[in-house]
């Protein structure tokens, strides 16, 4: 391993190393979060990252108004030397999201506390914690526009999760505006009734059909008068609309019966598809007001220093919705309260967002993530690759989020297309040369030159060792080499965190203390 490592400690100190690191350093780091956020008792100096290569293993951290992008492949110790110290140092309300448990119960175990609450929103049951709170995801759905953002939401959703044949995906395609519209329609109807979420795809659903025997609708009905009768899902809709004075909208949804026969059903049923994910049982249970249980509420979260869990995989019945529907409602919350708060949060929101290309639905994160950071969300997304990160967001807009990072993390495992990249990033050093030459057998001459080497050649961060990375930073006059420090190296995480409550347990010897390593 040593000999593994002399290329890389030579490249150490010809990259940012020694006082060129001051910037990220805690004495600067904290001197900027007390002017920043001048309320906090002890704001410490941010989020914490992997030790320098110069030996002297002076801790850098992430600011209190810096976002970060994390590009690490499996095995890379991105939960275990990210996650988890990162989350033990948020110093408000933390937000995390994953598709495993992984790192779930080390932040349960450092977050819990006298007044703090741990929220889980785990509608697969992926961990396998009982249900301890609900979501009410319309109670953030105000009007048109957000109505708007919700459908769409569950349409990115439900196509990530669900399978197509060949004609549902040309239908999707023709109709997809208009079944975004038409569940835009019955999400703010069901918003303005006090409805809970499920009951959009239960309208939808039934369509132009007649509510089943025994439904809510159809009990009412038995006791209305005529004119009072809602026989369909689509009168249910415009009716609830009219009620509350949206007409055109109402008018709107009334219009689809002057299409044709053809036109109605494939209208109906591209719609039903969008909304595919909110039937699933588990997702009721998880977004149906129910009295035993208390309902997560966002405003009151930001102002805590509570922890919220989100938990989600891809797959039929798959929870992205909830988990993007939140995040985006979070969001809009904390730019509401940091405008209230003068300009930024009075303590910021950390949210970690792991496996955001296999969960979270949202493709104009790259521009928000820009100005996060000065509303005090310190943000930081994790990506195994530039490849999943673009099949996600987009070539364009993966670039966007990279260099909208303040601070990036390179594990390796990248193709030599990027690797070339990073390594021009890197730059060039002056390797001294130097050349004999003879003339006879008498007379040799030596002349010394320079000659530009890279830095760090593609191969060399290709054949990266386990643990190391090449860290940037926007405060770095170039990049640095770094070494992961895993939570368990840490005495005081060591002491909040106990051999029976992790899922990524320290290495272990024979002595009897099982955190001795």
């Amino acid at each position: 391993m040593a000999n593994a490592l002399k290329p890389y400690e030579k490249a150490a100190h010809r990259l940012a190393h020694g006082r060129a690191l001051a910037p990220l350093q805690a004495k600067a780091r904290t001197k900027d979060a007390r002017q920043k956020h001048p309320f906090m008792l002890d704001p410490g100096p941010g989020l914490p990252w992997p030790i320098p290569m110069d030996g002297l293993q002076e801790p850098l951290y992430q600011g209190w108004r810096e976002c970060g992008v994390i590009n690490i492949q499996p095995g890379g110790y991105k939960t275990t030397a990210f996650v988890i110290p990162q989350a033990a140092a948020a110093p408000g309300a933390l937000l995390l999201t994953s598709n495993k448990v992984d790192g779930v119960a080390e932040t349960v175990a450092l977050r819990t506390g006298e007044g703090r609450t741990i929220w889980r929103i785990d509608p697969q049951g992926i961990e396998g914690v009982p249900q301890g709170c609900t979501v009410n995801l319309l109670r953030y759905v105000h009007d048109d526009v957000t109505a708007t953002e919700l459908a769409t939401v569950l349409s990115d959703a439900s196509s990530a999760n669900n399978t197509r044949s060949d004609q549902q995906k040309s239908d999707d395609a023709h109709f997809g505006p208009a079944g975004i519209r038409l569940v835009s329609y019955a999400i703010l109807a069901a918003a303005l009734e006090g409805r809970p979420i499920s009951t959009v795809e239960r309208w939808i659903v039934v369509g132009e059909g007649a509510f089943p025997e025994g439904s809510p609708e159809a009990l009412a009905n038995k006791d209305a008068r005529a004119r009072d009768v809602i026989a369909t899902g689509q009168d249910a809709i415009a009716a609830a609309l009219d009620r509350h004075g949206w007409n055109q909208w109402a008018t709107a949804t009334r219009a689809i019966k002057g299409q044709p026969e053809k036109t109605r059903g494939s209208l109906w049923a591209t719609a039903a598809r969008m909304v595919q994910d909110l039937g699933f049982q588990h997702n009721i249970a998880w977004t149906t007001p129910t009295p035993s249980l208390p309902e997560l509420e966002l405003e009151a979260f930001l102002y805590s220093k509570d922890t919220l869990i989100m938990l989600s995989k891809k797959g039929a019945g798959g929870a992205g919705f909830i988990v993007t529907s939140l995040l985006q409602a979070l969001v809009k919350q904390a730019e509401r309260t940091a405008a209230d708060s003068g300009s930024r949060l009075p303590v910021p929101l950390v949210m970690l967002l792991d496996e955001i290309c296999n969960i979270v639905q949202w493709p104009e994160l790259p521009d928000k993530l820009s100005f996060f950071g000065s509303l005090g969300i310190v943000t930081n997304l994790f990506i195994q690759g530039f490849d999943q990160g673009i099949r996600t967001f987009g070539q364009q807009g993966m670039g966007q989020l990279w260099k909208s990072a303040n601070i990036r993390w390179l594990g390796g495992g990248e193709d030599d297309t990027v690797l070339r990249g990073f390594s021009a990033t890197a730059g060039d050093y002056d390797k001294a040369v130097i050349s004999t030459s003879s003339r006879g057998w008498m007379e040799t001459t030596t002349s010394k030159s320079t000659q530009q080497r890279p830095i760090l050649t593609v191969a060399e961060l290709a054949n990266m060792p386990k643990g190391y990375g090449l860290l940037t930073a926007q405060d770095l006059p170039q990049p640095c080499l770094a070494k992961v420090q895993p939570w368990f190296h840490n005495p005081d995480l060591l002491a909040l965190i106990s051999p029976e409550s992790t899922t990524n347990p320290a290495p272990q010897k024979k002595e009897a203390n099982p955190w001795i390593s």
